[in-house]
């Protein structure tokens, strides 16, 4: 049979949903004739995660360094181009939203018979006016002439990227069941030299400003008043870490937020929370409130999300961003309520009735890729 060459197009590769989610769809298809490679912008420095390379390369993934485009459009155009006519893919598979308007164009242009656009957001923290509505509604012409197959983690995110177009497909970012199945050991609260009667108020994400840990603090210090025994699990990294890190000296919070950095065994970090916040101010879907409800964990995330992100067992409660006692409220509320009483298997069998694990996604993508 044929190898089926797929070329990823991303920002970066850092250890983000886009990239987990690329990386566990090779993970199920490794028993296919597929090879993933991935095309990133800018060289190759220190922006990237180390982690998440080693995990394609071993994989067999070629990742190529391109010029960034907002920087030298004309040399990144050439360079993507020549990448293209020596490689010969199969498919490109864009995941670079409204971007994909130049990508796939190009793809089109260098004979690639499968070329997907991949919508991951629902909003962009970009100029508004004039010509930021022009760009959008050309990119959005230019990736609904030149995409044979247009994705998305939501139809917020659908809706964002392709306008009304209405070919549009709603793919969910999956999640691997089986890290969930597994009863993991309570030591984290040891780890971090806490008493077992601490409480952890947890929250997964890279430091972006669309994620809103400044939010989050605001949140937590009205919270560690009347809770004292509550403390913050912080897990990612990214450039506002180390605003945020200052932010929690002002707040006079040092003893009682904890960050973790980037962490691979993000089950067994879930199975240690009390509750989950994610007070993200747009997202594409937001797995990480997928992979809490997987564990039993129960979430409040800002009303702004899409409405994919419940999946109905009663884990999830939306309160608006605008009003900071409604969040403190239900925080407290959630720590003192008792959990829905629904087994492991009722969690993940609902997961996959809604097509939220890896191997809906990764069938669909097979599907695509081998074009069938």
């Amino acid at each position: 049979m044929k190898t089926v060459k797929v070329l990823h197009i991303l920002k970066n590769i850092q250890r983000g949903g886009v990239e987990q989610f690329i990386l566990n769809q090779y993970k199920i298809l490794s028993n296919r004739n597929l090879i993933f490679d991935l095309c990133v912008f800018g060289p190759d420095n220190n922006i990237n995660d180390s982690y998440m390379i080693a995990q394609f390369e071993k994989r067999g993934s070629h990742i190529y360094y391109l010029p960034y485009p907002n920087k030298k459009t004309i040399d990144f155009m050439k360079a993507f181009v020549q990448l293209l006519n020596t490689e010969s893919y199969d498919a490109v598979h864009c995941h670079q939203n409204l971007f994909s308007g130049v990508i796939l164009p190009l793809a089109a242009y260098c004979k690639v018979p499968i070329r997907i656009a991949h919508a991951h957001t629902a909003q962009e923290r970009k100029k508004t006016g004039v010509l930021r509505s022009f760009y959008t509604q050309l990119m959005r012409f230019s990736i609904n002439k030149f995409s044979t197959h247009r994705l998305g983690a939501s139809q917020a995110a659908n809706q964002f990227v392709y306008g009304n177009y209405r070919q549009a497909e709603f793919l969910p970012n999956g999640i691997e069941l089986t890290s969930f199945q597994v009863e993991y050991p309570h030591n984290l609260r040891k780890k971090l030299n806490l008493e077992e009667t601490s409480i952890l108020i947890g929250h997964i994400g890279s430091f972006k400003p669309m994620k809103n840990h400044a939010y989050l603090l605001k949140v937590f210090e009205q919270i560690q008043r009347v809770t004292p025994q509550a403390h913050l699990v912080l897990v990612g990294d990214g450039k506002l870490r180390p605003i945020i890190e200052n932010k929690v000296k002002e707040l006079n919070l040092t003893n009682t937020v904890n960050f973790l950095g980037n962490q691979s065994e993000i089950a067994s970090l879930l199975a240690e929370f009390d509750v989950f916040l994610f007070p993200s101010i747009y997202e594409g879907l937001g797995l990480a409130v997928i992979e809490a409800q997987a564990a039993g964990i129960p979430s409040i995330i800002s009303d702004s999300l899409p409405s994919e992100i419940d999946l109905g067992l009663g884990l999830v409660e939306r309160e608006p961003l605008n009003n900071l006692n409604a969040w403190v409220k239900t925080v407290e509320k959630t720590i003192h309520s008792e959990l829905p009483a629904l087994s492991v298997d009722e969690r993940l069998e609902r997961i996959k009735e809604m097509n939220f694990d890896n191997q809906s996604s990764a069938k669909k993508l097979l599907e695509i890729y081998e074009n069938r």
